[in-house]
């Protein structure tokens, strides 16, 4: 569930932006599927410019589910999809995409094939089938054909472009090859029948003696639904020298490309790729980019690239859409966010505010405002929102839900509370059923299983939650007590249900009443503890906890 609530909770901010003109506002968070486990990877959710959400998820007996909600409406009922597998398949990468058009699609792996479902705008889900190998990029075009960008079907060193239609069939179109390996690729389709694409070329050469040279580039590509390609650009070129061959360079200086390229495409149709060097003298990283204009030309590899930032970060993801591109990038351990201002320079990067940052979600609005949401913190964990404005101001966070130990300590910790003021002999055992159960539950709504780390964690927030508890119920009596005219009543009360002196009677009240003389041993003393108070004067006043034996007793 991990990777579908951040989701969610972007889906649930765009809610609020319908139109470009809405000012978007956080909602409350919902849970399309309920309180259902999910593991990371196995859920997906996807909003449409036009405010419809779409939801998707593997249900644990390897259902493909899928939910939608207009905007401003409930969710719509429970869709399912044939099954591919009986389970739901390892590492299957889901993945919910949204068209302009209205039209929906959800991608995911099972082993080496990724598989594809379409919906037309206003249609229904098509069976999923074969779309295109496993991994690569996709997106939806604005007349709802799915393109994939991924490795061709014969060579694993060269890629290729999939177009997958409505009506099942996919059609492939490999990208302009050379003798160089092309190992990743990304693609934005802002218009019907084109699509942009850039993907990292790497090729190695024998150098002076027996050192060689391994050469990266960045390139991009548009490729044409009839199955055409335009030129091959070169954006970058980077060479780092190494020792042994051509066909097994080790690189030991020099630069390379690290990390995934990132391409996003704006509202009028400027390109903007990044990509991030590494630098192999002292592995420092830095982000740089290339821009083209709406119907120009990328610019010619002798012109400097644009810096993103020299502060040492590694760029993860690129937001296109209305507004200015808006990369998010990896600083130390937390993610900080740089902006493209107009005249290619790019904002310095600015920090989230938490460290350990993870599963973040990100979406642009019709407002142009960037909706994020991450998981943050270590204990307990806790969702985060935060709204970048189109005027490049970064709100303040805001907590969107509670962290799942947290959810499972009041499900669990309340209803054991109640049961062990009521379960008389067996109170020592209620709460050690709550403990296998709030265990049972953790399991079932992380999916994952209970670390050390974890438990503790559940342990001490159930103590909070007991302890305040306590402390109200405590406050509420001492309250009540406190009242003359509650407190004859009591005495009356108590006076006709007991045969006790109306002395001891006013020791017991008063007790009540002062909750620091039950802690200081003072008030009314039972029996019992007499009995236990003479039992330890005749041990010679010591401690049997202590380990020594009874006098009487010899060892």
């Amino acid at each position: 569930m991990r990777r579908l609530l951040p989701a969610l909770l972007v889906t649930v901010f765009l809610a609020a932006a319908g139109s470009a003109d809405a000012a978007p506002r956080w909602l409350d968070a919902e849970l399309p599927f309920g309180d259902a486990p999910a593991l990371t990877g196995d859920a997906s959710a996807a909003m449409a410019p036009d405010g419809t959400a779409v939801y998707a998820r593997f249900a644990p007996d390897g259902a493909l589910e899928v939910r939608e909600r207009p905007p401003g409406g409930p969710v719509g009922p429970t869709i399912s999809l044939q099954k591919v597998t009986v389970a739901p398949p390892p590492q299957s990468q889901l993945e919910v995409l949204t068209g302009a058009d209205g039209s929906a699609a959800l991608t995911f792996n099972v082993g080496g094939i990724r598989f594809a479902s379409v919906r037309a705008a206003g249609g229904r889900w098509t069976d999923p089938s074969e779309a295109a190998p496993a991994g690569g990029q996709a997106a939806l075009a604005p007349d709802g054909v799915l393109w994939i960008v991924a490795r061709s079907p014969a060579l694993d060193d060269t890629l290729s472009v999939y177009r997958f239609g409505p009506d099942g069939r996919t059609e492939t179109t490999p990208l302009p090859a050379t003798n160089a390996r092309q190992l990743v690729g990304a693609l934005t389709v802002p218009t019907a029948g084109e699509a942009h694409v850039a993907f990292l070329e790497q090729a190695a050469a024998p150098g002076e003696g027996d050192r060689c040279v391994l050469r990266s580039k960045v390139r991009a590509v548009d490729v044409f639904a009839n199955g055409t390609t335009g030129i091959a650009h070169t954006l970058d070129q980077v060479d780092a020298d190494g020792t042994g061959t051509a066909e097994n360079c080790a690189a030991d200086s020099g630069s390379g490309i690290l990390g995934s390229l990132l391409l996003s495409t704006d509202a009028v149709g400027a390109d903007t790729v990044v990509y991030t060097r590494l630098a192999l003298e002292d592995f420092t990283v830095t982000p740089f980019a290339r821009h083209r204009d709406p119907g120009g030309a990328w610019p010619a590899i002798i012109a400097p690239p644009e810096l993103v930032s020299d502060a040492d970060v590694l760029a993860e993801t690129l937001i296109g859409g209305a507004g200015d591109p808006v990369v998010v990038v990896r600083q130390g351990a937390g993610k900080a966010i740089a902006t493209r201002r107009a005249d290619g320079t790019w904002t310095p990067v600015k920090p989230f505010g938490f460290e350990g940052a993870t599963s973040l979600a990100a979406a642009r609005t019709g407002a142009g405002t960037v909706a994020f949401a991450w998981v943050a913190g270590a204990v307990p964990q806790h969702v985060v929102g935060r709204v970048l404005e189109a005027t490049g101001t970064l709100g303040a966070p805001t907590p969107l839900a509670p962290a799942t130990a947290v959810r499972v300590a009041l499900l669990t910790g309340i209803p054991m509370f109640l049961l062990s003021a009521v379960a008389g002999p067996l109170m020592l055992i209620v709460p050690v059923a709550g403990g296998f159960f709030a265990v049972y539950l953790y399991r079932q709504r992380t999916g994952q299983q209970m670390t050390v780390l974890a438990g503790a964690r559940l342990g001490w927030i159930s103590g909070i939650i007991v302890f305040t508890i306590l402390t109200v119920l405590l406050t509420v009596v001492v309250l009540m007590l406190s009242q003359p005219d509650f407190l004859q009543s009591m005495r009356d009360q108590m006076a006709k249900m007991s045969s006790i002196s109306q002395e001891e009677l006013t020791k017991r009240i008063e007790l009540l009443r002062t909750p620091s003389a039950l802690a200081q041993g003072q008030g009314h003393q039972q029996p019992g503890c007499d009995r236990l108070r003479r039992v330890y004067a005749r041990t010679g006043g010591h401690s049997l906890l202590q380990g020594r034996a009874h006098p009487r007793r010899p060892r």
